[in-house]
Parts: C-alpha cells; structure tokens; sequence
C-alpha cells in the first residue's frame, strides 16, 4: 500500500496515479452473500451458471454478481 507522498511523487513524476492490477481471482455472490472461494473469472461462469438452475435457493437470478478479489 503506498503512502499519500509515493502518490503525490509518482503524480510529479508521471502526470497520472498508477492504475491498480486487475483482480486474477473472482467470486460468485448473491446479493451481499459469498457462495464460492475465490478462483479464476472461468470457473465462476460455470459456478454461476450451476447457481442459476438452482431456482428453489436462488430465487431472483439479478441478484447474482462476479466479483474481483
């Protein structure tokens, strides 16, 4: 985690704030709950299409999200 002058020296120093990695690791969740461990974006389309038949569970299919970790 980089402090407020490392940001303010790279600003100087290059005009714009560094951009954050993007996530390598997903998770599936239904509304605010968690339902799978973290994994690759792939196998969370397939978790997530597992959830989504199972209707009786998971009842409002809008409620389901692909996270980044």
């Amino acid at each position: 985690m980089q402090s407020n002058w490392q940001n303010l020296n790279y600003i100087a120093k290059y005009g714009n704030v560094r951009q954050q990695p993007k996530s390598t690791h997903w998770i599936v969740k239904y509304g605010d709950k968690v339902l799978t461990n973290p994994m690759y974006y792939s196998g969370c389309q397939l978790e997530l299409k597992t959830f989504k038949m199972q209707g009786v569970l998971y009842p409002d299919k809008s409620k389901f999200k692909i996270v980044g970790v």
